[in-house]
């Protein structure tokens, strides 16, 4: 298991432990990281194929 992976893991479950609305902001946070993650897969898909 690398650091990213472990440090990935305790957020986690820091997130998880924490109060209802420290849990709605985290998964807020996470979503839009997440969105954004794939915003950017997704044009780099998109360039790909215009080639």
């Amino acid at each position: 298991m690398n650091d990213g992976t472990l440090r990935t893991a305790f957020q986690s479950w820091e997130a998880l432990s924490g109060s209802q609305e420290e849990v709605l902001a985290y998964e807020a946070r996470l979503k839009k990281v997440l969105d954004e993650e794939a915003a950017v897969r997704e044009a780099e898909l998109r360039e790909q194929e215009g080639r």
